[in-house]
């Protein structure tokens, strides 16, 4: 946690000095799965919807060229539904994208854009529930444990490729995103596990500044 603190200050003095700049608050769906492999084949997993909270800030660097990044906390997942139980997996990440960013101007209020980058993962908190669809009676909520020991549930970092694209129009943004994580998540690595994940977004920004 201290190393996230340390890393958000150090990127408010980055962005505290740097002249043209836009600042948007942005919020949204997340529709997560991940890519599993397992020495037991395929297993049960389905889609978990999740969210995204934070801000972006975008940072001009050649007429319609622009770096974007920013702060996200990002709950991410999965669950594992079989007959008589469901597993839901939802970690929450706090996540720096970062991303080139192109932009056609249709007209003086509406535009629209691609973005291809990267992202880092920095898991933080979360949960991890059973529920019980037989008896009932089975069922419990936990924190996720963190780490790469035998009892934990994922390990803390992430990193991935982000593909985006969307439309801005006055002051709003909206746009949807695919992450692909590469990072391998899982702590049972040297067991054979491979988890990453997988998240499709749609995301509603809003613009707080803009400096030139």
């Amino acid at each position: 946690m201290k190393k996230i603190l340390a890393l958000f200050i150090f990127l408010c003095f980055v962005i505290s000095s740097i002249n043209a700049q836009t600042i948007r608050a942005k919020g949204g769906l997340n529709v997560n799965t991940i890519s599993l492999r397992s020495p037991y084949g395929n297993e049960s997993i389905t889609a978990h919807i999740g969210f995204h909270l934070g801000g972006t800030i975008d940072i001009p660097i050649y007429e319609k060229l622009s770096i974007e990044s920013g702060l996200l906390v990002s709950q991410k997942g999965f669950r594992e539904v079989y007959s008589e139980e469901e597993f839901r997996y939802s970690p929450v990440y706090l996540d720096i994208p970062t991303v080139g960013k192109y932009k056609y101007e249709l007209n003086n209020t509406f535009s629209v854009y691609g973005t291809l980058g990267i992202y880092l993962g920095f898991g933080i908190g979360g949960f991890t529930r059973k529920i019980d669809t037989f008896q009932g009676i089975n069922s419990y909520k936990k924190p996720i444990i963190w780490g790469s020991h035998y009892n934990a549930d994922f390990k803390a970092a992430d990193a991935g490729i982000i593909l985006g694209g969307g439309i801005e129009f006055n002051v709003f943004q909206v746009g949807i995103s695919h992450t692909i994580g590469v990072a391998n998540i899982s702590p049972y690595s040297m067991a054979g596990y491979n988890l990453a994940n997988r998240v499709f977004s749609l995301s509603l920004g809003y613009k707080l500044s803009e400096s030139n």
